[in-house]
């Protein structure tokens, strides 16, 4: 090899090397090899990367990468999670108090005391509750998640299926069995017992119409009531009155008369041998062909003195 040959060689490699020094070299903002990424002129120096967000360079040259972490577990799996506001703490013990009787397949009524929380979508009880009360009821696994506003998780034993009386409410819940804390009388109760809560007192929900059934009597026909005797009131003022009788059909004498001794005989109606007031029976035809019996009591009406009873409305 000559020295024209080395001549060459030596250009080759100083071309090659200094091409390799300015590719090694280039603005990590924009890409350019043309200047560094200090450079006053680079023109990513206000733009947005679509990527990151960050401003300062280019899409095609940005060094972040979005962390994703794929979950196997199917939808369904996946709990729901419910916020609580607090389990425990000085702030509950201001909070508004409320007695409710909790019932369950296997155990009897217990009246609890719960501390009203708004902020808690559930109800929930500390599990020394749950063993001196309804230990021999099984707890079913939750459903939901339980997390307070700081978003710690909550652990939680298990859901107590139990019937809930406040007043004459009534309602079926799930209640959540925790470690520890204050037993929490949440939404769920106080939408389904039809509680309100005005200031720091709760105001009990109207009493529903209670309708009695009445037993049929044992023996037949309609019952009287026996050892009571209605004084009907009558105003002195008002002389008695005589009225004449009505003549009554040929047709409907023998059933009027088997009437009368019916009424007579059941203790309807006794037998008098004169009264000064004397008021006309008036018969009707029903449409199975048996009379009825009425009396004309329009003047007797006059002198009574009416009974007077206020009567509360309905939405009292």
């Amino acid at each position: 090899m000559d020295d024209g040959q080395h001549a060459v060689m030596k250009d080759m490699n100083k071309t090659r090397s200094q091409s390799t020094a300015q590719s090694s070299h280039t603005c990590f903002c924009c890409g350019s090899s043309s200047h560094l990424a200090n450079a006053p002129n680079c023109p990513a120096t206000k733009v947005k990367c679509n990527k990151c967000g960050k401003v300062g360079h280019f899409t095609r040259v940005c060094r972040s990468e979005k962390k994703v972490q794929l979950l196997d577990a199917p939808e369904s799996d996946v709990p729901e999670i419910v916020h609580v506001l607090e389990v425990e703490g000085k702030s509950l013990r201001d909070k508004i108090k409320c007695t409710v009787t909790i019932e369950t397949e296997e155990v009897s009524p217990v009246l609890i005391e719960l501390t009203v929380d708004t902020g808690s979508a559930v109800s929930i009880l500390p599990s020394h509750l749950y063993k001196q009360h309804f230990s021999s009821s099984p707890l079913r696994s939750p459903q939901v998640k339980l997390v307070t506003y700081s978003e710690a998780a909550l652990p939680v034993l298990g859901c107590l299926s139990a019937h809930v009386y406040y007043g004459d409410a009534v309602t079926s819940t799930n209640i959540y069995v925790v470690e520890k804390g204050t037993p929490i009388l949440g939404m769920d109760l106080v939408a389904g017992l039809n509680i309100h809560i005005a200031g720091k007192k709760l105001i009990s929900p109207p009493s529903p119409t209670v309708v009695r059934q009445v037993t049929a009597a044992t023996t037949e026909g309609i019952g009287c009531a026996k050892g009571f005797v209605h004084r009907v009131k009558v105003r002195e003022s008002v002389q008695p009155v005589q009225q004449k009788l009505c003549r009554l059909p040929l047709s409907v004498r023998n059933a009027v008369s088997k009437e009368l001794c019916r009424l007579q005989a059941e203790g309807f109606i006794e037998r008098v041998d004169a009264s000064s007031w004397v008021s006309p029976i008036m018969v009707t035809t029903k449409k199975n062909g048996e009379i009825r019996l009425c009396v004309d009591l329009r003047e007797p009406n006059r002198a009574v003195i009416i009974d007077s009873h206020v009567f509360k409305h309905r939405s009292e």
